[in-house]
């Protein structure tokens, strides 16, 4: 989902679109810090890389953001 498309969500239903906001942006973050670690980006091939990376293990959170499902 792009950022658009999420903050259109919100507006329709603000405690699931919140929840699709946070989920996202939190997401974003982590894959930044993962980025920033390594020193590359991902598929990227360079010398200063520190590590390599296998993919995402599905993990949940809690919030103060109650999940419906």
């Amino acid at each position: 989902m792009i950022p658009k498309d999420l903050l259109k969500d919100y507006l329709i239903d603000q405690e699931d679109g919140l929840k699709n906001l946070l989920t996202w942006f939190l997401n974003l973050v982590m894959q930044f810090e993962a980025m920033e670690q390594i020193d590359a980006e991902p598929y990227q091939r360079v010398d200063s890389r520190k590590a390599h990376r296998n993919g995402y293990k599905e993990r949940s959170l809690k919030t103060r953001v109650e999940n419906s499902d």
